[in-house]
């Protein structure tokens, strides 16, 4: 299950990535799978945002860049407390 923030990350780089691609993209839904319903001039699409991490993998097989960042995001928020 993801969470709100997550939710929220994602359609920020949907909103982001539409608007850098000068694309009109209307999102009509948003679920799990796929993670949004777009609707782009009246053809509509299923979009999944997938977040790719290189480098380094940690003991249990994630990426450790991607552990750093979640240990980064944990600082900032305990800071804007």
């Amino acid at each position: 299950m993801i969470n709100d923030k997550q939710k929220q990350s994602e359609r920020h780089f949907v909103e982001t990535t539409a608007n850098l691609l000068g694309l009109n993209w209307e999102i009509i839904d948003q679920q799990e799978r796929p993670d949004f319903i777009i609707d782009q001039n009246g053809n509509k699409f299923g979009l999944e945002v997938t977040e790719i991490f290189n480098g380094q993998k940690t003991p249990k097989g994630s990426a450790k860049q991607k552990q750093q960042e979640a240990h980064r995001f944990s600082q900032l928020q305990s800071l804007r407390q």
